[in-house]
C-alpha cells in the first residue's frame, strides 16, 4: 500500500547569509484515527538562504517517514524550489553541466544534485501557494529560535 505524505517546509532565514539558522518542517500523512505528524526543526551552520532551503529539504525527505513514501506532496513557498521545479530550472541545470548562462558552476551544486538524487526515489510534488496549514506555527516556532 502506497503512503502518501505531506511535507510541509519553512525556512527561516531572511537575511542573504547567516552563521546560523534554522529550517523546520511537519510530515503529515493520514491514518484511520486522523492525521499522523512529525515535527523537525534543524539547525544549519554558515548559510545562505537557498543552501539552507536545500539543505532542509534533503534532512526532511531524509526523514524515516518520507523514505518509506512513494509520493510526497510539498508545500512551501521557497523562491528557489519554484526557480528548480516548477519552472523547471532543475532539468536545465542538470542538461547543460550544472553551468550558468554565463559559463560558470552553479551555487550549491552538490545539494542540488543530492536533492536531484532523493527526489527519483519518490513521486514527489510541489505546491508554491502563500499558504498551507501549518505555515503560521512553523514561521512562529523558527522565530523563537532565531531569537533565543
Amino acid at each position: 500500500m502506497a503512503i502518501h505524505i505531506n511535507l510541509y517546509f519553512e525556512n527561516g532565514l531572511t537575511a542573504p547569509k547567516a552563521k546560523k539558522a534554522y529550517v523546520g518542517y511537519i510530515l503529515e500523512y493520514a491514518t484511520d484515527k486522523g492525521p499522523a505528524t512529525a515535527t523537525k526543526f534543524e539547525e544549519l551552520h554558515d548559510v545562505t538562504i537557498e543552501s539552507a532551503a536545500v539543505q532542509g529539504l534533503i534532512k526532511a525527505l531524509e526523514h524515516k517517514w518520507a523514505t518509506k513514501s512513494d509520493q510526497i506532496t510539498v508545500y512551501t513557498t521557497e523562491k528557489c524550489f519554484v526557480e528548480a521545479f516548477q519552472l523547471g530550472h532543475l532539468e536545465r541545470w542538470i542538461r547543460e553541466g550544472w553551468k550558468t548562462s554565463r559559463g560558470t558552476e552553479r551555487k550549491n551544486r552538490d545539494l542540488w544534485e543530492a536533492l536531484s538524487r532523493i527526489l527519483t526515489k519518490h513521486e514527489a510534488d510541489f505546491n508554491f501557494s502563500k499558504d498551507h496549514s501549518y505555515k503560521k506555527w512553523l514561521l512562529k516556532e523558527l522565530n523563537k529560535r532565531k531569537t533565543a
